[in-house]
C-alpha cells in the first residue's frame, strides 16, 4: 500500500527561505481577476529583508501581530488625515528571539497573548503589555500553532500529536494526552477555538482533534492529505490543506470532504466578515462566493518578481481585507471596491 505522503509544514517553508535568500523582491502588485472571482490590490505591508519569513499573524484588538525568524512584530495603525487619506500602519519588533523562530501566535479578548515556535519555545504577554517573557512547559518540540478562546483559554498544537492547554487564568500549561504514541503521531498544524474551553486542532494524515477542558473528547483521521489550517466562519467549520483538500462541519453533522479546483496546497485559511471563505497557497489567494452547501472558489492570482508561497492570513476588520505572511514580510490584499 502507497504510504501516505507527510510534508511537515516547516519542511516545505526552509525551501521557501532559501527561495527569498536568492534575492526575492517584491513590488506593488495588483491582482487579476481569475475564474470569475472578485478582483484584489494586494500591495506590501511590510519587508524587512529578503531573508526574513513571517509565519503567522493575528490581531491584537486592532494591531496586527506577526511572528517568523525575527521574533514577534507589532504594526501600529496609520493616522487619518483631515483629507481624509490615511498614513502607512507602521511596524515595530516587540520581541527578538535571536536563533528560533516563533511559527504561532494568538490573542485572548482582553489582549493577553502567546507566542510559539522551535524546539519547544513560548512566549507570553499580560493584556496591555508588549513585554514578552519566556514560557516554560518541559516540551522541546517544534509547535507550529496557537489558538485563544473567547473566555482566554489558549491551545498550542505541534509536533508528533503535542497538544499543550492552559484554562482561563491559569499558571501554566498542561500536556494533553493523546492516542499516539512516539514517532506514529501525525504533526498537528493549526488549531482553533469552536466554544469557551473547547477547540479543533488539525494536522497530518487529515487527522482532526477536539479538545474539551484539557482532555481528548473525538480523534478523526481523514487522511491521506494533511490538513494546514481550520477557521470558523459563518456557522460552519473548515479546514484547508494538501492537494486542495478541504473539510467542512456544519452544525452538528460530520465532516465533508471537498477539494478546492487545480488541487493546491493550502497552508493558511481566514473567515472574511462570516461570509467569504479564504484560503492562501503558492503564488494565489482563494475566495470562496459565500458558504453555501456547495463552496464555489475563486482563484485571485498575485504576481510578483518570483511567486511566493503564503504561509498565514489574518482578516482585517471593519474593511474586507487581509493581511497575507510568507518569505518577504507581509502583504496587505484588500477588494478593489473596498474603501
Amino acid at each position: 500500500m502507497e504510504q501516505p505522503k507527510r510534508r511537515p509544514k516547516t519542511g516545505i517553508i526552509v525551501g521557501w527561505i532559501a527561495l527569498a535568500l536568492t534575492g526575492l523582491a517584491f513590488a506593488a502588485w495588483s491582482a487579476a481577476r481569475a475564474m470569475g472571482g472578485p478582483e484584489m490590490s494586494v500591495s506590501p505591508e511590510w519587508q524587512p529583508t529578503a531573508h526574513d519569513f513571517a509565519f503567522a499573524v493575528a490581531m491584537r484588538r486592532d494591531q496586527p501581530y506577526a511572528v517568523g525568524n525575527f521574533g514577534i512584530t507589532r504594526g501600529k495603525p496609520g493616522t487619518a488625515a483631515p483629507d481624509s487619506a490615511k498614513t502607512p500602519r507602521t511596524w515595530e519588533k516587540v520581541a527578538d528571539t535571536g536563533a528560533e523562530s516563533l511559527l504561532g501566535i494568538a490573542f485572548s479578548p482582553d489582549g493577553s497573548g502567546v507566542a510559539a515556535g522551535q524546539l519547544g519555545l513560548m512566549l507570553g504577554a499580560a493584556a496591555h503589555s508588549d513585554n514578552w517573557r519566556r514560557i516554560e512547559s518541559g516540551n522541546q518540540r517544534r509547535l507550529f500553532a496557537v489558538a485563544a478562546s473567547d473566555e482566554g483559554v489558549f491551545l498550542v498544537a505541534g509536533e508528533l500529536g503535542t497538544l499543550l492547554y492552559r484554562r482561563q487564568g491559569g499558571a501554566r500549561f498542561e500536556t494533553v494526552k493523546t492516542k499516539w504514541a512516539g514517532f506514529e503521531a501525525p504533526n498537528l498544524y493549526d488549531a482553533t477555538f469552536i466554544s469557551s474551553d473547547t477547540a479543533i486542532a488539525v494536522g497530518e494524515s487529515g487527522a482532526i482533534v477536539t479538545v474539551t477542558d484539557g482532555l481528548i473528547t473525538t480523534t478523526l483521521e481523514t487522511g491521506p492529505e494533511s490538513l494546514y489550517a481550520v477557521v470558523r466562519c459563518g456557522e460552519g467549520l473548515y479546514s484547508v490543506g494538501q492537494e486542495g483538500r478541504v473539510e467542512i462541519k456544519r452544525g452538528r453533522g460530520d465532516w465533508q470532504a471537498s477539494t478546492v479546483p487545480g488541487a493546491p496546497d493550502l497552508y493558511g485559511a481566514a473567515c472574511i466578515q462570516s461570509s467569504t471563505l479564504a484560503a492562501v497557497g503558492a503564488g494565489s489567494l482563494y475566495l470562496t462566493s459565500g458558504l453555501g452547501d456547495t463552496l464555489s472558489w475563486h482563484q485571485i492570482t498575485l504576481p510578483s518578481v518570483q511567486a511566493p508561497w503564503f504561509s498565514g492570513v489574518v482578516a482585517l476588520a471593519p474593511q474586507p481585507a487581509l493581511l497575507l505572511t510568507g518569505p518577504g514580510g507581509l502583504w496587505e490584499a484588500r477588494l478593489s471596491d473596498a474603501k
